[in-house]
């Protein structure tokens, strides 16, 4: 096999395997009335920064536009696991915080997300594990470094 044909295999593999992954966690969340992408919203505003942020800070790091990051945050209100906050250095602006409820309800959900976690991975080794998070993120930097000049 060439280097090319290796290449265009990964490629066609990565994305095959986002569209599974979120398949699967879309399925798990069900349950719970949640999505994959409002699971990616509530993590990116509880983990990323210190400081609520604001609807652009969040589709920045989340690859998306303003626009759906509103919409979604809209949804995740109307359940209780988010809220809009006025940016007191600019009122135009608007902050993204969650909830009490949102951290009342991941943390009465430990023990099933760590399940779902360790299934999802149950096929590779732990060092295995590691040799991927350092090639995701090795991955990932490239990937940026690409994204960040198309977006100027």
């Amino acid at each position: 096999m060439s280097n090319e044909q290796r290449l265009f295999d990964i490629f066609g593999s990565i994305f095959l395997l986002s569209q599974k992954l979120q398949y699967i966690t879309d399925d798990a969340l069900s349950k719970h009335n949640l999505t994959t992408k409002q699971f990616l919203v509530l993590g990116a505003v509880d983990t990323v920064f210190d400081d609520p942020p604001s609807l652009n800070d969040v589709a920045t790091v989340l690859a998306t536009s303003h626009q759906n990051v509103k919409q979604l945050a809209k949804q995740l209100e109307k359940k209780g696991f988010m809220e809009f906050q006025r940016d007191p250095r600019d009122r135009r602006k608007l902050l993204l915080a969650t909830t009490q409820q949102n951290h009342d309800f991941w943390d009465s959900h430990t023990e099933e997300n760590t399940q779902f976690f360790r299934e999802l991975f149950s096929t590779l080794t732990l060092d295995e594990v590691k040799e991927l998070q350092q090639l995701h993120n090795k991955l990932m930097t490239g990937f940026d470094k690409i994204y960040n000049e198309l977006r100027g």
